[in-house]
């Protein structure tokens, strides 16, 4: 059985405890008290003249017969369903019984919030863990990032250097058309010059020494001029697999990437540096 420990203060309020009161009720010879002369608590002989605490009463729990003093609390009877006395040898049982309970509560109380700290440690750790391992993927995400930004930068580098050399080549070539028109101008005012020879006061010897040095002269541009018309032929080729057109194609399609990995990694650092931040937090 179950009752509520009911007692009442200075201020007339009541506090009400629950208790079981098994073991505390008494069930049989509910007629004892009737034979007690002495009160079962203090031993005080009931029935003296002139002590007023003498009067005999009788617990409702244990139906003994005890004196005022040693049953001045009250608690609420399961049988009665009303506050019933009590002595004190009972009340210090409902209290003893109270006591462990409250303790063995505590206890369990104490024991589920260990579990439960136990439980959120647990999860913390495995929240830990999981936030570790998305910044590592997240950190190698990144540095593939940049790993294929440089290697897109360094692309778009020889790009320009070869768009350079193209440039470079277009303006030999030019300089070499210019110089072989020069060329063949010397050439035609040799031929003018021998014929005109006769007509000239130049020995024989100072003729053919300056014809000869006008000839090499022209075979050492000619030969300069063929290695440089070789090497603007393979350019040429090599234009040909890869035109300006093709290279400014290439060279936006590229700088539109490196655009778009720049953002993307912007987006990881950020996300990281969030994470970094809740984790301090």
């Amino acid at each position: 059985m179950e009752a509520k420990l009911v007692r009442q203060d200075s201020s007339k309020q009541v506090v009400s405890i629950d208790v079981d009161l098994n073991g505390i009720i008494q069930h049989e010879d509910r007629d004892h008290y009737k034979k007690d002369k002495l009160c079962t608590v203090c031993a005080t002989q009931f029935g003296r003249i002139g002590i007023v605490h003498a009067k005999k009463h009788f617990c409702k729990f244990c139906y003994r017969g005890v004196c005022a003093k040693c049953s001045s609390q009250q608690i609420h009877h399961p049988e009665y369903k009303e506050p019933k006395r009590i002595c004190n040898k009972c009340f210090q049982k409902v209290l003893a019984i109270h006591s462990s309970t409250s303790a063995q509560e505590e206890v369990k109380r104490v024991l589920g919030d260990m579990s439960s700290a136990e439980e959120q440690l647990r999860n913390l750790i495995i929240e830990k863990e999981n936030e570790k391992a998305n910044r590592e993927e997240w950190e190698r995400k990144v540095a593939a990032k940049l790993e294929e930004r440089e290697k897109l930068t360094q692309s778009e580098a020889e790009l320009e250097e070869l768009k350079k050399q193209l440039e470079d080549l277009n303006l030999q070539n030019l300089e070499l058309n210019k110089r072989i028109v020069e060329l063949e101008g010397e050439k035609k005012n040799l031929r003018e010059k021998e014929i005109e020879h006769e007509n000239e006061n130049y020995t024989e010897e100072e003729y053919e020494r300056l014809i000869k040095t006008k000839l090499d002269e022209i075979e050492t541009e000619t030969v300069e001029g063929n290695r440089l018309k070789k090497m603007i032929e393979e350019y040429r080729s090599l234009l040909k697999q890869c035109n300006f057109e093709d290279l400014d194609k290439e060279y936006d399609e590229v700088k539109e990437k490196i655009e778009k990995e720049s953002e993307e990694i912007k987006k990881l650092e950020e996300l990281i540096s969030k994470q970094n931040t809740k984790r301090e937090n």
